[in-house]
């Protein structure tokens, strides 16, 4: 796992996420979930970071696609929380879902978080 101390900000801890800082295609599976179903899904995903280095913006957009007809677009927001020591994201996507995630950071090449809260609008 990622280990930070008492001098780490949240500029220095998104150091460790610059992998996302860029821009690609994607393809892959969206597993089911309580309110959707699984799908095949091709997708651009566009990572930047903003507000003096302290957040991460990510913006994926699915490419609509026969499997696919009514694609997904979502916001996430990642950054460093000084208190607790943990990575946190806000995510809000184009069909009303949103949710709030933590992660420990890395853990050898896996970045797992995990959902506090999802809700529909």
């Amino acid at each position: 796992m990622s280990t930070f101390d008492t001098n780490t900000t949240q500029a220095s801890a998104l150091q460790h996420l610059a992998f996302f800082v860029d821009s690609w295609k994607a393809h892959g599976t969206f597993f089911a979930t309580p309110t959707s179903s699984q799908k095949t899904i091709e997708m651009n995903i566009h990572g930047t970071q903003d507000l003096e280095n302290n957040w991460l913006i990510l913006r994926t957009e699915e490419i609509p696609t026969p499997e696919n007809p009514h694609p997904l677009s979502a916001i996430y927001i990642w950054g460093y929380d000084l208190t607790s020591r943990q990575f946190i994201a806000s995510w809000f996507d184009s069909h009303g879902g949103r949710a709030t995630q933590t992660s420990s950071g890395w853990d050898g090449d896996q970045l797992v978080f995990l959902v506090h809260s999802d809700e529909r609008s």
